[in-house]
């Protein structure tokens, strides 16, 4: 049993943990394939959605961090919020605001949900660079 005192021993992580870690290679394998789809789906997505950013090439991980050419990430990501697509701005990920030319694409969701959020990426990029106002909405549809 636990000693009296121990009060935090997560009992339910440890015996879900004791069922995982046998499987862990083949957990790995199956997750890495999963992220592969999801990353070469966006890449895809991206660069004949929206050419005039620089996407790159990633061989891991679990985002892009994509170049937008102006410093934009921002209102881009608030507008892209105002349509259920929520994202964190390049500025997020940096000191003092910096980065904004730079905007965080996780690739964690499936192709499907990912090529939908290309779409909005798309639309909120045309609002913001045509001086569009941000949209508020409250509720949100699709998160990446």
């Amino acid at each position: 049993g636990r000693p009296v005192h121990d009060l935090g021993t997560p009992e339910l992580e440890q015996a879900i943990a004791t069922r995982l870690v046998p499987r862990l290679d083949e957990i790995a394998h199956q997750r890495g394939d999963l992220l592969r789809a999801g990353r070469d789906s966006l890449v895809r997505a991206l660069r004949s959605t929206l050419p005039e950013w620089d996407v790159p090439d990633v061989s891991g991980g679990v985002s892009l961090w994509v170049g937008l050419g102006e410093p934009l990430s921002t209102p881009l990501v608030m507008n892209a919020r105002g349509r259920g697509l929520a994202l964190s701005a390049g500025s997020r990920f940096a000191v003092e605001g910096g980065h904004d030319r730079r905007l965080r694409v996780p690739f964690t969701a499936p192709p499907a949900a990912l090529e939908r959020a290309v779409g909005i990426l798309r639309a909120a990029w045309d609002d913001v660079r045509g001086g569009s106002a941000v949209v508020v909405r409250e509720d949100y549809a699709t998160v990446v």
